[in-house]
């Protein structure tokens, strides 16, 4: 009966956290929404971050809303309709085209951040 051959398998690490991956693009993308990357401007490396706690969920002090949203009912979170009188399409009037969901939590990319 033959053995077992053992072979090396290289990953990626994110130098913020401990996400890994098998291509080092992936790892380039994730770093670009890592929360724990300051360079990402997330929350998590923020001074105005208050975490979770037994009684509140995660918040800012300077009052970024971090409660998340959902897609717009209207375009589906593509942010344009079909326009049924030129058969053209418009951007949706009820999200102003960016009727994408949220997810609530952390965001990166705030126009408030602050390092901690």
């Amino acid at each position: 009966m033959p053995e077992p051959i053992p072979f090396k398998v290289t990953r990626y690490r994110c130098p913020h956290c401990p996400r890994t991956a098998s291509r080092p693009i992936r790892i380039r993308e994730h770093m670009t929404r890592c929360w724990l990357n300051p360079a990402a401007k997330g929350c998590k490396t923020c001074k105005h971050f208050e975490p979770y706690g037994p009684e509140n969920a995660d918040g800012c002090k300077v009052g970024v809303d971090l409660t998340g949203r959902p897609e717009c009912k209207t375009c589906g979170g593509i942010g344009e309709v079909f326009d049924r009188g030129d058969f053209g399409v418009s951007e949706c009037a009820e999200c102003g085209g960016d009727g994408h969901e949220i997810k609530p939590g952390p965001i990166v990319g705030c126009a408030s951040w602050e390092p901690s």
